[in-house]
């Protein structure tokens, strides 16, 4: 009976730290990755079953060696998360958090055994102490997820290595020393219980410190990256100024030409000299489709950074094709709609440079409940996806393919829209659905 209650009372106390440990990162595993997770978690709750068999005829269980299982078990969980899932880095940062959440959580269990089962078995200690934390943690699990949860997402927005690989240092430090501390304790005492609140306490200082230190940084990078697209928006601005003066200054001289050309179209109509008239005719055709100004939209803003980067593709080499079909009223800034669209043909015109066969597309439509805008690209690699969730820039990108892609997210979560991508056929697609409100 006793080793069943260890057993029992082993399995609980690892299930708040498991799910405070995991739920960051659950939307970042598929259905594959949490099968195996879960597989992983089940094969090591058999191995330590398998242990404690062994080893708990020959050990007189104390609390000490109880704690000794219940480090030993949480590491062992954090390592299948960090083989499964990877992320180590930031892994660590949360776990450590966690851990002195976890072990402040402690003390309102270690409370209520040593006050009202103070003289019972230890196994009996133990298992009331497992029930009590898992009581205590369902009670303060929503709350504990609506306050930690978004600090948790703005740091794993961040892909930037320097913010994670030291930082976990401060809180593994705060809960070791903690731990350390405990180790050979009884279940409660005063000072127990206010070092595990001051170790809590810590941890979410450095959390909370690690979380404007990031906010900081991509507000920044946010500012230098809309100073650059401000610079080609000026630029496309200029460039579409400078091809509607070379049509002017085009036409200007078809109109001083067309008088002579006409005479002389004339003399050779007298002449019947056919052949020098269809010569005359084409050139002319040709020299007047040379005035046209390729118009994708009606859209002043929306057709100046769309032509600007077309032209630019086809300087590249690219293969382009655009269809644009948008409504006279859009649902949307039209600026910040030139803004997401121009950083997504950035980013596909950087992708695609590699590509022996470059091709773009640019393709959008509008019904009465959206605007769906498709941007696709030659792509025979492998996408590889960052800890942030995000495809991770080339090394050529210098990182302005990584905050393109995250300023389109920023697009779309302002303005009720859904951004995805994939990769289809040896294409790399995106999809912009703006809905109307």
């Amino acid at each position: 009976m006793s080793f069943f209650l260890y057993i029992v009372a082993v399995i609980l106390v690892h299930v708040p730290g498991v799910v405070i440990r995991l739920v960051p990162f659950y939307n970042r595993t598929d259905h594959r990755l949490r099968v195996k997770l879960y597989g992983f978690y089940a094969l090591y709750i058999l191995i330590e079953i398998i242990a404690c068999m062994i080893i708990y005829p020959h050990l007189n269980m104390t609390l000490t060696e109880f704690k000794l299982i219940l480090m030993v078990g949480n590491m062992a969980l954090f390592l299948i998360n960090v083989f499964c899932i990877h992320n180590g880095s930031q892994q660590l940062f949360i776990g450590w958090v966690a851990a002195s959440i976890i072990q402040c959580m402690f003390s309102i269990p270690a409370v209520v055994v040593d006050r009202l089962f103070p003289t019972s078995a230890m196994a009996i200690q133990c298992f009331i102490f497992a029930v009590a934390l898992v009581i205590e943690f369902l009670i303060i699990a929503y709350p504990l997820y609506k306050n930690f949860c978004p600090m948790i997402r703005t740091m794993l927005r961040s892909s930037e290595s320097y913010n994670w690989s030291h930082s976990w240092l401060l809180p593994f430090f705060i809960y070791a020393s903690s731990f350390a501390y405990t180790l050979f304790s009884d279940w409660s005492t005063l000072e127990l219980i206010v070092g595990r609140i001051l170790c809590m306490i810590a941890s979410i200082l450095s959390f909370k410190t690690l979380t404007d230190r990031i906010n900081e940084y991509e507000e920044r990078n946010e500012l230098q990256h809309n100073t650059r697209l401000l610079k080609v928006q000026v630029s496309s601005m200029n460039r579409n100024i400078a091809n509607i003066q070379d049509s002017q200054n085009r036409i200007r001289i078809l109109r001083h030409d067309m008088r002579h050309r006409i005479q002389l179209m004339n003399t050779l109509l007298a002449n019947e000299n056919y052949e020098e008239i269809k010569t005359i005719l084409s050139e002319l055709n040709t020299e007047l489709d040379e005035t046209v100004i390729t118009t994708y939209c009606v859209n002043p803003v929306l057709n100046a950074a769309i032509s600007a980067y077309v032209e630019r593709a086809k300087e590249e080499g690219f293969s382009v094709n655009v269809h644009i079909s948008l409504p006279d009223k859009l649902p949307v800034d039209a600026t910040q709609l030139a803004v997401a669209i121009s950083n997504a043909l950035d980013n596909a015109i950087h992708a695609g440079m590699a590509e022996n066969e470059k091709k773009l597309e640019l393709i959008s439509s509008y019904n009465s409940t959206c605007i769906t805008v498709i941007i696709k690209n030659t792509f025979n690699g492998n996408v590889e996806i960052g800890d942030d969730g995000l495809p991770v820039p080339t090394k050529n990108s210098d990182g302005e393919h990584g905050i393109g892609i995250r300023s389109i997210i920023a697009f779309a979560n302002a303005n009720n829209a859904d951004f995805t991508y994939s990769v289809e056929n040896n294409q790399f697609i995106v999809r912009l659905i703006i809905w109307n409100e």
